[in-house]
Order: C-alpha cells, then structure tokens, then sequence
C-alpha cells in the first residue's frame, strides 16, 4: 500500500492516495490502517508555550542540514511544535526527511511517500533542493498527519465544502495542508524572537 503527497510550487498542494507501490494510478478509499474517515478537520491541540527546549522527535530521522531548518521551525513556530507533537505521538510512524526529489513536474516542489512495514507507517518526504522548505514541509507534515487521522481524500473529494478537492493526477488538495504550510511560514518569519533558553 503506497500513499502520495505532493507539495507544488503553484497553488495546488496535493495528495494522492494509491492502492500499491506497484500502481500509483490507482485511488484508495480507506485510510492506511484500512478505517474509512469522514472529518478532514481534527484539532490536535498541545501546549506549547510553556516549552524552554523542543528537539525533534525521535521517529523523526532527518538530513544534517534540513535538521537545522526544523529547529529553528521548532523555536519560531508554535503550528510547527503542535505539528511535531502529533508525529512524537504516533508510536507507529517512522518520518525520515531531507531527501531530494528530482522525478515528477518541476512545479512539484515536495512529495511524501507512505508505505507500511513490520505494523508500521513510514512517510518519506522529498523536497525539491534551492526551495525555500518553511511551508513545503509544513504543508507535508499535514498531510502525514491527515493519513494518521485516516482522512478519506477520495470520498471527501467527492462531496461538497469539505475542503478536499482533486486535482490532476489522482492527486487531492486538502485546505488544511495549505492553512498549516501558510501558517507556519508566516509564523516563521515573524517570530519576535525563539523559545526561551536558545
């Protein structure tokens, strides 16, 4: 079982659910752990201003340098330490970012690869290298974490006001995606300063 998740350079972020590695053409209807969701929206809440030092998470494995972007995201954005919150949370997932992707549209600017092994997800995220990553990764971390949710993109897409609509490709864009990539950014760039104690 493979899900897709492409973050773009144009305005349409997207995700795309596939039935097998094998298939990407292919749309699932049930989240990874086989539930069927009908909520997009889930307010994960976490306290988080009271926190003198976030590090990433342990399931977190990412590149020397991407590592040093995520935590200054950490410091600079309360969204993004919520973000990192829930993924510390999934006990079942392994995220390994800060590889490079180089295959698809070059107005793809992100992709995540999910699989499952050994009872575990694993999302893999890609990130297209000179791009600024602060609302690319973001916006991929919501995805990852809609897939814990078990958001059904194919059903939601289907049906009015969800905030799921398909693009092209078998590919599906969640406003939630694009809230959370905006919202860290914009977290990130005007932050009065970082987390007491850094």
């Amino acid at each position: 079982m493979c899900v897709f998740a492409f973050a773009t350079i144009v305005p349409c972020f997207a995700q795309s659910n596939t039935a097998r590695i094998s298939n990407a053409d292919r749309v699932w209807d049930s989240s990874p752990d086989g539930h069927t969701s009908y909520g997009v929206a889930r307010i994960y809440t976490v306290d988080t201003t009271t926190v003198e030092t976030v590090e990433l998470p342990a399931n977190v494995l990412a590149s020397d340098v991407l590592r040093r972007t995520l935590q200054s995201m950490l410091e600079r954005s309360p969204t993004f330490r919520r973000q990192m919150q829930r993924i510390a949370n999934a006990t079942g997932l392994t995220l390994r970012m800060g590889d490079f992707l180089t295959t698809g549209p070059e107005r793809v600017g992100a992709r995540t690869r999910f699989s499952r092994s050994d009872g575990r997800l694993h999302a893999t995220v890609e990130l297209r290298p000179l791009l600024d990553p602060v609302r690319l990764v973001a916006h991929e971390i919501e995805h990852v974490i809609e897939q814990l949710d078990g958001v059904n993109l194919r059903l939601r897409a289907r049906l009015p006001n969800t905030g799921v609509r398909r693009c092209e490709d078998d590919a599906y864009e969640t406003g939630r995606a694009v809230r959370a990539g905006l919202t860290v950014e914009r977290e990130f760039n005007h932050a009065d300063g970082v987390l007491a104690g850094r």
